[in-house]
């Protein structure tokens, strides 16, 4: 198995490295300034070097706010970019692993969403993301679809580190209450991901979209809380703040989130053998880590 990692500097494909290097697995991992899958000749030169017998794409736009005003860019590396990288696996028969998100839904539903649930996305970045899904099924059937949620870790920015560091500044935060959904560790999405790739020889290997993401569905709130009870224990900041619940409506941004987000793991528990983590645990860890 040589196994070609996009988005190397993300947080999946940070926590990617790390495991290949621990499991033994050959790996070539490139960042957005070494490989920009926008640039397919770019792409078709690497492949060429390196013949991997898969690719994980990590290298997404992922800033949702920003996605509202540049577009453009968020479409090039959201949606082109992963149609250029399954037009050469399927050329070159190559398994193309490409991790997408919960905010290809609408959040109507009101409750976990299933891999066959019709996507609706109601911001620019969902849209993109949704449309390099589907550029990739278009192009090939020899494709993995991850989709998850609420990614934290100890590198990158994300909701756990912006917390963090407010909380060693700020007396009050105001956090979103009524937004529901799933974090989910990069190092578990890693892992996950790795699994699935593991299995790729087998015969009972399935190809397809698969959702993954943290056990026990919680809101922006409570997560938060968490986040700040851990850091306090751990002795990373000096005192909890005063955390209040407050609606969407009372913290407007540039995008619309989905209200519900929540990805049911049943599908890739039952093909895969693969079960969320417990995001609480994560979270513990990977703070006490820090410390």
């Amino acid at each position: 198995m040589r196994v070609l990692i996009t988005g190397s500097e993300g947080q999946v494909g940070e926590k990617l490295i790390k495991q290949c290097i621990d499991d033994q697995i050959c790996s070539l991992a490139l960042s957005k300034d070494q490989l920009d899958i926008t640039d397919l000749s770019q792409i078709s030169e690497i492949l060429n070097e390196y013949r991997p017998s898969i690719i994980i794409n990590a290298a997404a736009y992922t800033n949702v706010d920003s996605a509202e005003e540049y577009p453009e860019i968020a479409h090039s590396v959201n949606a082109q970019g992963p149609k250029n990288l399954a037009s050469l696996c399927s050329n070159q028969s190559i398994l193309l692993f490409h991790i997408s998100t919960d905010y290809v839904f609408d959040g109507l539903k009101g409750k976990p969403y299933h891999e066959d649930d019709n996507p609706n996305p109601i911001n620019v970045y969902g849209t993109t993301k949704l449309q390099g899904e589907e550029n990739i099924k278009s192009l090939t059937d020899n494709y993995i679809i991850l989709r998850t949620s609420w990614v934290f870790s100890d590198t990158g920015k994300n909701f756990m580190k912006t917390i963090m560091e407010l909380s060693k500044k700020s007396e009050v935060l105001t956090i979103v209450g009524d937004q529901i959904g799933s974090p989910t560790s990069a190092e578990s999405i890693a892992n996950a991901i790795l699994s699935i790739c593991k299995a790729y020889e087998c015969e009972t290997f399935k190809p397809g979209t698969y959702h993954y993401s943290g056990e026990e569905f919680v809101s922006w709130f409570d997560f938060a809380t968490q986040i700040v009870s851990f850091a306090k224990e751990n002795g990373l900041i000096n005192k909890i703040p005063l955390i209040k619940k407050i609606s969407t409506t009372d913290y407007p941004t540039k995008s619309k989130k989905p209200m519900y987000s929540c990805l049911s793991s049943e599908k890739i528990g039952k093909t895969f053998g693969i079960t969320p983590n417990n995001w609480r645990k994560d979270l513990e860890n990977l703070i006490s880590n820090l410390n």
